[in-house]
Formats: structure tokens, sequence, C-alpha cells
């Protein structure tokens, strides 16, 4: 056939790939093919309509490219305008409909800017096209056409139409009118060979009248995807009300078209459902002795913690008793409370560890909604199980230890109250048949080893510390910490870094100065840190010098330290510096990170004659009961003043007094500041200085007595750490701080236990303030 030149319409690839035969819109207000539009619309305007529809000769040729820029593909659609549509907002679009394939020879670009194209009718390939197939395609098409929203007569025209229609015009209306996937629409169009391109339209009616046999007949699954689901779901120990509500699910499916919005989500639901370990439970592989093991890890793992590890091996043998005895008695759940970087996640990693059984952590920090813990009801959008569901999941068995971290970071709002939502999950009595939103179903989570980790016991709401079992984690000390660094940190670091030939070794005075001069914290996050900045900098230094073979790195100087991470961020305890005026007193206190030294600062402004009682400003982010307890030791003062001697009632009634807690950005609240107030408050009056090498902590009241308080530990250890010599604390934590002295190994730590306020004024000061003897028993009946 001969050539013939056509403007060219350049379509982008988002508009669907057309065959011969089909209806083309094209709508064009800007850009490269607006001439072409334009010129087409014109010269169709302007033409005699009958002429036009006589006429068999395209008037432009459609390609489909990514840019307007790009070339001319070899093949492209011969089609003709039977419509022009102008929009009111000025706007053209064109109707077209599709004639032949054609084969691009040449182009180029004429006068007006418009692309045109020397082409010819591509010749197809019909001399083997197989009589038999026609008749099978034809044969489904009457099927599809049944369904069709078409009456009886349409269809039947329709279906006359296509059996008087050749094979080509055949394969390409039906694939038109089949199949809107633009890959397979391409196969067509640039398929010549019509037997190949019935072969593909057959494949497509396939496929449709299998829809409708879903749509009218049930599904088109197998048989044997049913009996997999059940027999995977027996296999995972399901109960029966769990296989009756599988295959009440199944039984729904099967009468669900795919094309359902429903089908896949309640597909998620049975494979849901089917992973699951109802009733999966942990093999041991290893038949070495469990209590051993568990010892050996732990001691592997985590120094010190020899409450923690006692607790845990207990809890290990109790678990193995139950297992000999066939006993159904549930075990605590372990909640573990200490500020961060203490070991609180690792020991639990642990506890699997040594049991050999599967780890899965569930953050709950920030989960504000209880359907993060109890999952979706499957009526909404995009529904999926809770947390604790999905952690089983992955697990894949029923016995797995599993850790809610960070259980005092929950929040709630209106959605819900995530905190509540653990409760049924760890209540004993109830977590036999928890409940998920989403699944519907009880699932056991009895054989479930829980572990809870929190920083602060205050931020749990009681019901839920009820089914808590607490375990405290102090802070380390120095000297736990220097063996944590060498043991743990360093080793771990040197290999993170690739260090391995280059190990990097610091002396116990080089870990000294560094823990004590770049971090502050009962933990080892920030000691990690610095250390992990060391192995980088030496890493570098490796690389640019070129260093091999094996050379251990030793840092045995402290400047060598200053030069790679600065001078020390925080200064040592300055305790002279800072109690060397009378009014001044070292307090101990308990924070989220652990404990540590208050200092607290008094002055005495100016006096006012005739003024009854003193007044009384405090600073530095003084907390209610805080402000109480400075006023309750003023108040001590001033009622047993005759009773000290070197002190002045007159005085101290009009003297205006401003008590002061350093680090004013951070609040402070708590009543073991009293005695430390009290003491501070004697300084001051009586002009003599307190021990620099003591620190104070407890309550006081009215009467004078030295209450107990909490957190002994972390506050013994921040003594320690401080450099002091001596702590005075109530009578009744003395046991407590002693257990910490010996479990720790503190040593030059003096203990002295006080339950009156004498006690800690004759223990304070040096040489001792003392009370009148005589007056003894007037003091404790006064209130």
């Amino acid at each position: 056939m001969s050539s013939e030149e056509f403007p060219v319409l350049n379509l982008p690839s988002s508009v669907q790939c057309a065959l011969p035969g089909s209806i083309v819109k094209v709508a064009v207000s800007h850009g490269a093919e607006t001439a072409i539009i334009n010129i087409l619309s014109d010269k169709f305007t302007s033409s005699d309509v009958l002429r036009r529809q006589k006429s068999t000769k395209p008037d432009v040729v459609l390609c489909w490219t990514e840019r307007p820029e790009d070339e001319v593909p070899t093949m492209c659609l011969a089609a003709k305008i039977i419509e022009v549509r102008c929009q009111d907002d000025g706007d053209r679009s064109l109707i077209f409909r599709g004639m032949h394939r054609v084969t691009v020879h040449d182009t180029r670009v004429d006068r007006n800017g418009v692309r045109v194209a020397m082409c010819a009718p591509c010749v197809e390939q019909t001399a083997a096209v197989d009589t038999g197939l026609i008749s099978d395609i034809l044969q489904k098409m009457e099927v599809v056409l049944k369904y069709m929203p078409l009456g009886k007569q349409d269809a039947s025209k329709v279906f006359d139409m296509l059996r008087s229609s050749s094979p080509s015009v055949l394969s390409d209306v039906l694939g038109s009118m089949l199949t809107t996937k633009k890959s397979t629409r391409r196969k067509l169009f640039e398929t010549l060979d019509v037997q190949k391109r019935l072969e593909i339209v057959q494949q497509l009616l396939a496929k449709s009248v299998a829809s409708l046999h879903v749509a009218m007949n049930g599904s088109s699954r197998e048989d044997g995807f049913d009996a997999a689901v059940l027999a995977k779901i027996r296999e995972r120990g399901a109960s029966q009300d769990v296989i009756e509500a599988v295959e009440k699910e199944l039984a729904k499916l099967k009468k669900m078209s795919e094309q359902h919005p429903g089908h896949s989500s309640l597909v998620n639901y049975i494979e849901t459902l089917c992973d699951l370990p109802w009733n999966v439970v942990h093999s041991r592989e290893d038949d070495s002795p469990l209590l051993d093991r568990v010892e050996e890890v732990l001691n592997r793992n985590h120094h010190g913690m020899v409450d923690v590890k006692k607790r845990i091996i207990e809890f290990v043998a109790v678990q193995m008793l139950q297992d000999h005895t066939k006993s159904t008695s549930a075990a605590p759940v372990l909640c573990l409370i200490g500020p961060p970087g203490t070991g609180k996640t690792s020991i639990a990693r642990s506890i699997a560890e040594a049991l050999g059984k599967p780890f899965e952590r569930i953050s709950l920090g920030g989960v504000r909604d209880e359907a993060e813990i109890r999952g979706h009801r499957r009526t909404y959008i995009g529904s999926m199980p809770g947390r604790v569901i999905q952690a089983m999941k992955r697990a894949k068995v029923s016995d797995c230890i599993l850790l809610l971290d960070e259980v005092d970071k929950t929040g709630r709002d209106s959605r819900g109250d995530p905190a509540s939502a653990l409760l049924e999950l760890l209540d004993p009595e109830q977590n036999n048949g928890f409940m998920d939103h989403y699944i519907a179903l009880p699932f056991d989570m009895s054989k479930v080893i829980f572990v809870a980790t929190a920083n602060n016991f205050e931020n749990i709401p009681p019901p839920l510390m009820d089914r808590l079992e607490c375990i405290h984690l102090p802070g380390y000390t120095m000297q736990e910490k220097v063996v944590i660094a060498k043991n743990h940190l360093l080793p771990s670091l040197i290999k993170k870094n690739a260090m391995q030939e280059f190990p990097l070794t610091l002396s116990d005075d080089i870990l000294l100065f560094l823990i004590s001069g770049y971090t502050k914290e009962a933990g080892v996050r920030g000691l990690t840190k610095r250390l992990d900045s060391l192995c980088r900098h030496y890493a570098v230094k490796i690389v640019k010098e070129g260093r091999t073979g094996s050379n251990e790195i030793l840092i045995s100087d402290t400047s060598t330290i200053e030069d790679i991470l600065g001078p020390p961020i925080f200064e040592k305890h300055d305790r002279d510096h800072r109690v060397q005026h009378p009014g001044c007193a070292a307090g101990l206190v308990w924070e989220v990170t652990g404990g540590s030294v208050q200092y607290i600062e008094c002055l005495k402004i100016s006096s006012q004659d005739d003024a009854p009682h003193p007044r009384l400003t405090l600073t530095g982010r003084m907390g209610e009961v805080l402000n109480e307890s400075a006023h309750i030791a003023l108040n001590w003062i001033l009622g047993h003043a005759d009773e000290i001697d070197i002190l002045d009632k007159q005085e101290i009634q009009a003297a205006s007094i401003h008590i002061h807690l350093p680090s004013g950005a951070v609040r402070k609240d708590g009543p073991s500041a009293g005695v430390t107030i009290l003491v501070a408050l004697i300084s001051l009056f009586s002009g003599v200085k307190v021990r620099s090498d003591t620190a104070l902590t407890g309550e006081i009241s009215l009467r004078g007595h030295v209450l107990p308080v909490g957190g002994i530990k972390e506050k013994v250890i921040a003594a320690h750490t401080a450099g002091m010599a001596r702590v005075i604390l109530p009578s009744k934590n003395y046991n407590e701080a002693m257990k910490c002295i010996n479990d720790e190994h503190i040593q030059n730590l003096a203990i002295i236990p006080v339950s009156h306020v004498e006690q800690a004024l004759e223990n304070a000061f040096s040489p001792p303030i003392s009370i009148d003897s005589d007056n003894t028993a007037y003091m404790s009946s006064k209130l």
C-alpha cells in the first residue's frame, strides 16, 4: 500500500491505549499539542458533514508517549474525527474513532509547527486463524452478554455484529471491551498476528466467565483451599469454636465475588486466624539444666543486680515446678522499674535467651488509643489486630516472652484508655480468654510470660499497678560503671565500629574521669555514647593513617579524652565550696533518672522590728509539698528556739528568710528535704556551718520526728558518687541503706540513722548542736 502523510497527535501515557474501532477523547487546553488540536477542529467544522461520514480516510495519527517531544513510535493508530466539543471556558475536546494500525516510516515538522508522519497501513497475519478458537470466543461472549446490563434485543444485536465481524475486528472490539489494563492493551495493539490476538482475548474471556460464576454460583477456588485452611488452623491447636468460626467465614467467602469490596478484608481475616498460635507451645532444644543456664546468661549479660537476678531465678524455678506438677497457677507479671539505661529491656531479652523462648516487644510509650491494644473492629475500613495479637502472630508460639515497654507512659483521651485495656491482658483470671476486637474470638494468653518496664511507678494507674510485681533497678555506682564499660560496653562498641584489630583500652582512672566528667545519669546510656565517640575518632584516625596489623589503642591520659570530647561537661561535686557558709546543706533527692545531691541555700535578708512571724521566700521551682516542708521546719525552729542555746528566738521572728534550691529550671517536690531544710535554717540562725561531707534525707513532722522516705538505694548511690562520707537518714530506712551498702560494695560511706530532729542536729554539725535534755519531755509533748 502507498504511504501518506498525516498529522501526529502525541497523547500522554496516562491516556488509555486505544484499539481500532474504539473511541478516544482528547482535550488539550495548553502545551505543545494546542496547535494541532486547533487545526484539526477547524478542518472538521469547515468540511461537509455528509462527505465526511462517507469518507474512510483518516484525519490524524495517534501515538502514546511519555512526553510530547519524544520520538514517534513505529506503530501508531490512524483515527478519524467524529465530533468536536467546545467547553464553556474556551477549551476544545475532540472525539476520535480508531480506524487501523499504521507503520510510521518518517516524520517532519511542517510550516505550522505541526509534526507530520509518513505512514502506511500495517499488514496483519490472518492466514492461520483457527475457526475453533473463534467459535469458543463467541460461545464465551454469549455467556458474558447475558449478564451485561443490556436488553435481550440489544444483546442479540451485539452478538450478531460480533459473529459477522472479521477475526481482526473481533479481536480488537473484544479487547477494548474486556480489559483496561495498559500493558494488556499495548500488547493487543502491537500484535499483528490475529491468531495470537484472539488467544489473548480468549484468556480475558475465560477470566470474565470465571468471575461471573463466582458471583452467581460461589467461589472459583479449588476445594483444597478450604481444606488447607482448616488443616492449618487445626494444626495450631485451635478450639472447636474457632474452627466453626473459620468454617463460617469460608462459607461467606464462597458466596463473595473477588470484585466485592469486602473480599480482600475477609481473606486477610481468615489468614490472620490461621497464623495465630492458638495452642502452639515452644519446645526447648537445649538439654542443659535450666536454672544453671538462666543464672549463667544473667551473669554474662548483666553486672550486679543481685536482687533482680535472684527474683528471676525464683520465677523460673516456680515455672519448672508448675510444669512438673501440671499446675495451672498463673505466673506473676514482673515489672522492672528504674531509670533509663539501667538494663530493663536487656534483662527481658536475657530471660527469653535463658529460657530459649521467642521474645517480642510492644512499645506503649505515647499510645493513646485503646484500639492499639485491643485492635479495631472489622466494620472499620483498614481494620487490623491490636499490638498484642500482632506480637503473638510474630512469635508463632503461645508461651513466648512478651515485653510491655514503658507502661508508665501510656496516655488517655477520647479514644479510650490503653492502660485500662491492659487490665484484662494482665489479669491471670481473665487473660485465658483475651478478646481482641478484630479477631472477635477468645485467645488464650495465660501461657505468655509478661515482663513490663517503667521509669516511674507513680505514673502507673493503681488498678494496673495491682497486677504487677515491681522489681526496682537502682542506678549503677561509679565502680559498677567501670566494670560494665570494660566487660560489656567497650567490646560491643569495638565490634560495632569494626575495630577488632585495633581494640580500644581505657584504664580504670580514665574511665572514672570519663564517667564523672562527661555523664550524669543512673544508667550507662550516656557513657555508651561517649565511648562510641572515642571509637569513631580512632576509626577515622586508623583509616587516614592506613594502619595495618593488630595494634592495641591505649588511652592513659585525661588530656587525650579532653582533646577528643572537649572539656568536661559536668564539674565534680565541690562539696567544700557548696557548703562553706552557714545556711547551706546537702540533701538527697530521687528523680526518674536516679538519685542526686540537691544543695539547699538559706539567706537572712533583713530584720523587721516587731514582726510576729518571719517572712519566708521560696525559689527554685519548689512544689507544694516541698513548700510545706519549709514551713514545718521554720515553725519547728520557732517553737523550740528556747531549747537551743545558740538561737535567738526574737531574731528569728524578726528575720526575712530566703530559701533557694539551685537548678531553678528543674521542678522539685517531695517531703524528703524536710530535715535538710531544718538543718540549713539552724545553720543560718546559729552561724555554725553544716559538715560538708554529710548529706541528709528524711521527712519531718511538727513534733520533730524524722519519717521514712523512698528511693533510699538511689540516694545512697548518689551520695557515694558525690564523694560524701556520711549520710543521715530516717532510722526506719537504715536496714535498706545497709543492704545497699553491702550489695553494691560501697566503701567509706557511713550511714547514720536518726528518728528525731535532735539526733540529726547532733550529727550534722561539728561541733554538734544539742538541745537541753531537761526540756526533752517538754519538746515531745508541747504540741
